[in-house]
């Protein structure tokens, strides 16, 4: 018995200090390319330090352990967001705590018109400052934006990680279930007044 209650103790203690990190390797989108490269990795770290499982993504395909999943084999209609309280799910987002741990970002923006590259780099530095006021560790977080005049221009490099609670995401998820089971309710309620 006292065995049995150690390892659910240290389980619990391994699920509350949980933590799934968002590391962003390579994002980036050049001048002569429309498309945009990125390498992103989805891990779960126990205590935060010990990586136990991972997910790679990149522009081609999904990796989870030895399998490759092409975007094309997803099907992304079965994922019915009709019934969602979209309102509720904000509230509870905001809740995630959310934390920037690293963020690297060079962006070159560039119009023919000046006074809409001025306003673009003003909005996007007030932006930047904003979330990473609320989220971010300002010792790792660097952001540089370059206006170009006269030249239609778009081209960014972003790397970042991104560290939340496993058990914030869990709450979230459960909040969600309940918004949508709660608004299948209501409406079929109504669809039963009316008849």
């Amino acid at each position: 018995m006292i065995i049995f209650i150690s390892i659910f103790f240290i389980l619990y203690i391994m699920f509350f200090t949980s933590k799934l990190k968002i590391t962003i390797k390579n994002c980036q989108k050049d001048k002569l390319n429309f498309k945009i490269k990125f390498n992103i990795n989805i891990g779960i770290y126990v205590f935060g330090i010990v990586k136990i499982c991972e997910i790679s993504l990149d522009e081609k395909c999904i990796k989870i352990l030895c399998f490759n999943i092409p975007y094309q084999k997803l099907d992304l209609k079965k994922m019915n967001m009709k019934n969602t309280d979209f309102k509720k799910i904000k509230k509870s987002f905001s809740k995630l705590n959310l934390k920037i741990d690293k963020f690297n970002f060079d962006l070159n923006i560039g119009c023919e018109e000046i006074a809409v590259v001025t306003f673009l780099t003003f909005l996007i530095s007030s932006l930047f400052s904003l979330v990473l006021c609320k989220f971010g560790n300002f010792k790792n977080c660097y952001y540089k934006i370059n206006p170009v005049y006269n030249a239609n221009l778009l081209e960014f490099k972003l790397q970042s990680v991104i560290s939340v609670r496993l058990i914030n995401i869990v709450i979230l998820a459960v909040n969600i279930r309940k918004n949508k089971s709660k608004k299948k309710m209501s409406l079929s309620m109504k669809k039963f007044i009316s008849a």
